[in-house]
């Protein structure tokens, strides 16, 4: 899987060939490759998981870094990305202005595509320890 890459998750367990509900993600974020999982409810809530223990496997030990609403026109199938889809994931920076604090902030977040490159979703991440420096050249 390649760096800024979405993909659904295919599994052969026993011989068997099966689809996985949830998809896996490679991307940079923050200047770390960070490597992941998606998972969508039925209402079209995008939940979005590090794959903090490297096992390869969404499980209790990985850790939620986000989510966010999947746009509506992805929401009734279950799952954003269809088999065999691949799509893209960047990580963006948002600026917002608060009155008590004059300085803009810069807020990570991810946009995750569709393999025509269409907005599925962009989902705010909170991430604590990864290095911040990395993305600014310091």
């Amino acid at each position: 899987m390649k760096k800024g890459s979405w993909q659904r998750l295919i599994k052969f367990e026993d011989g068997r060939f099966d689809i996985a509900n949830h998809n896996q993600f490679k991307a940079k974020i923050l200047g770390v490759i960070t490597k992941g999982f998606t998972r969508q409810n039925a209402r079209g809530v995008l939940k979005v998981f590090e794959d903090t223990n490297n096992d390869g496997v969404l499980n209790r030990a990985d850790e939620l870094i986000g989510r966010a609403r999947v746009e509506k026109r992805f929401r009734d199938s279950g799952s954003a990305l269809q088999e065999f889809e691949n799509g893209s994931v960047k990580q963006k920076w948002e600026t917002s202005f608060l009155e008590e604090f004059p300085t803009p902030m810069l807020s990570p977040y991810l946009e995750f595509r569709n393999n025509e490159g269409k907005l599925v979703a962009e989902v705010g991440i909170t991430m604590k320890s990864l290095n911040w420096s990395d993305d600014f050249g310091f």
